[in-house]
């Protein structure tokens, strides 16, 4: 969540349940020069994505095997593939095909910062080990580029040693944990 301090853990993959995006946009046909659609939300939240962001995205209506919950956006939520979570309109009320350009809630607010996700990797725990060992973990993310290394610097960046990562889960959009214990 964008409100959430850093290294917050209101991080989550989950499996959903929807409808593709790609059908809906078939079925409306966009026919003008912009290729860019609003989102609105019942809350009075917008943004606004290039009709490509869409792409393979997703209209949930579940999330791992069961309803979508309130809090994650029942009774409808966008996903769209490589952008935060925070972005994807919960609670949505309307899509709508621009003829022009608009900016979204947070750009008429100056932030810019709701293209696609930078990768990431956060430091959630630090552990002194026995014999003076030190283990640190986390998650990394790379929107739908995935991630395939971590690596970690115990010394300033001299050098770099690369961390083990959970398995993957299903899908090519989603968080990975890390781990790397330095003697």
């Amino acid at each position: 969540c964008v409100g959430e301090p850093l290294n917050g853990e209101e991080i989550d993959t989950a499996l959903w349940t929807g409808i593709p995006v790609d059908s809906l946009l078939e079925q409306a046909g966009p026919s003008s020069d912009c290729e860019c659609v609003m989102l609105r939300a019942a809350d009075d939240y917008y943004e606004e994505f290039p009709l490509e962001a869409l792409r393979g995205g997703l209209l949930a209506y579940g999330m791992n095997g069961a309803v979508l919950p309130r809090k994650h956006g029942f009774p409808l939520r966008a996903l769209v593939p490589g952008h935060w979570g925070e972005i994807n309109v919960k609670w949505l009320t309307e899509i709508e095909l621009l003829e022009t350009e608009q900016d979204g809630y947070w750009e008429q607010r100056g932030w810019h910062g709701t293209g696609p996700v930078e990768t990431v990797a956060k430091l959630h725990a630090r552990n002194q080990l026995e014999g003076g060992r030190v283990e640190v973990g986390g998650h990394a993310y790379a929107g739908t580029r995935g991630i395939e290394t971590v690596k970690v610097s115990t010394d300033g960046g001299d050098t770099w040693a690369e961390a083990r990562l959970s398995e993957p889960l299903p899908g090519d959009d989603v968080w990975r944990q890390w781990r790397y214990a330095h003697a």
